[in-house]
């Protein structure tokens, strides 16, 4: 081969390089930056043609060899590769043509989330646009995932948007609840939301209502934030209501150290009553272990039947009592399986052991120095006090760690 072939040859190798990036869609470099028109002579009366349109639809490439014949092309795919998904090859009458595809055609390199498309720019290359429905999901239900000059955005959902929970909280996270009303209150109708968990679900046992579990930490600091109900002539010297510890930290443990005015207090302040007789105010002394008129003994016997919320016989692991180990008031629950024996009763917990439970049944209506009943025992109590039947008495203005409350409704 002489010099001038082999001229010849090294252009249109050129021009057939020319159309092939390093990587197809790797990156926005463009493929076709401007017209040009390159031409060389062979032997023969031979030429080599490139031309490329860069703002235009197509590029056509002809050659012809020694002698004048024209270069290989039956089929589109004796053309070179075009190396970019903008630009589509066709073999025509022996000429390779080269068509662009339309501006804003997707390519099928994305990336999902990144608020950008990878287009095509009407010139046969790829280019890269900031994009409103491409935003990233972050998992949370509780924002709304956009998209804002090419970056990602979660800002929160309103207050009270439905969640898979509860509510959302407008700093986008799920709670439980807000306000009551976001509060599922069961056939009792009693519910408060406190520090954003719904609590004081009640349980309709068939002789009335009785709270599902103790009065916890977070339902009185609501309590001690809202309006006081008038307290009875009883309590005329209780002037705080705050517990013998000071304010509670809002969290699932029983509240304790509170006096039995403290109690009717906070069950009064929600449409409820401290547990007494069946249909409503306070029960005689004498009246403990009758379940027709005890309303708490009704619910701890399963109505009279058992001598513990759980069975006749006593089961030491069963309830947070001095036997147990645990040592301290647990939240509530305190043991997953210290509840009623069937139902009804069963959607109780509690009633042996964790914190006693101040009832309304006084020896006298004096004031702070008559004896009130609690009941059921508590974290650090042994079998005998842990029973349904157990006879305790305190002063009224008595306010202990190991004593809180329930309550109960007609």
């Amino acid at each position: 081969m002489n010099r001038q072939n082999r001229a010849f040859l090294y252009v249109v190798g050129a021009f057939a390089f020319a159309l092939v990036p390093a990587a197809c869609g790797g990156d926005d470099t463009p493929l076709f930056p401007s017209a040009s028109t390159t031409t060389s002579a062979g032997s023969g009366g031979g030429s080599s043609t490139s031309t490329s349109v860069g703002g235009g639809s197509s590029v056509t490439s002809t050659s012809t060899g020694e002698g004048g014949h024209a270069s290989p092309c039956a089929i589109d795919s004796d053309c070179p590769a075009p190396g970019s998904e903008c630009v589509l090859v066709a073999c025509d009458a022996g000429t390779c043509v080269y068509s662009f595809l339309p501006e804003g055609t997707p390519i099928s390199s994305q990336i999902p989330g990144d608020c950008k498309e990878k287009q095509c720019d009407g010139g046969g290359n790829p280019t890269t646009v900031n994009v409103e429905g491409d935003a990233p999901d972050d998992g949370n239900e509780c924002t709304v995932d956009a998209c804002s000059a090419g970056n990602g955005t979660h800002a929160p959902h309103a207050a009270g948007t439905a969640c898979a929970t509860g509510v959302c909280d407008g700093g986008g996270s799920c709670v439980e609840c807000l306000d009551a009303a976001d509060c599922d209150a069961g056939p009792c109708g009693f519910v408060v939301c406190a520090a954003q968990v719904c609590r004081g679900q009640m349980v309709d046992v068939g002789t009335g209502c009785i709270d599902a579990t103790e009065a916890t930490n977070a339902e009185y600091v609501a309590f001690l934030d809202g309006p006081k109900p008038a307290a009875p002539a009883e309590c005329a010297w209780n002037a705080s209501f705050l517990p013998s510890g000071g304010t509670p930290v809002g969290d699932g443990k029983p509240v304790t150290g509170v006096d039995w005015c403290d109690a009717w207090s906070y069950c009064a302040s929600f449409g409820k009553t401290l547990c007494g007789k069946i249909d409503g105010g306070p029960v005689n002394l004498a009246d403990l272990a009758d379940p027709q008129k005890d309303a708490w003994f009704a619910a701890c016997s399963n109505g009279g039947a058992t001598a513990f919320p759980y069975g006749d016989g006593f089961q030491a692991q069963t309830c947070n009592g001095a036997p147990s180990g645990l040592g301290s008031p647990f939240p509530v629950p305190a043991v997953a399986e210290c509840h009623g024996a069937s139902p009804p009763y069963d959607a109780v917990f509690d009633l042996s052991g964790n914190v006693w439970e101040w009832e309304d049944a006084c020896s006298a209506n004096a004031g702070n120095a008559d004896a009130c009943r609690v009941r059921g025992g508590s974290f650090n109590n042994d079998e005998a006090t842990l029973r349904c039947d157990t006879d305790y008495t305190l002063p009224r203005d008595g306010a202990f760690g190991s004593v809180g409350v329930r309550c109960c409704a007609p």
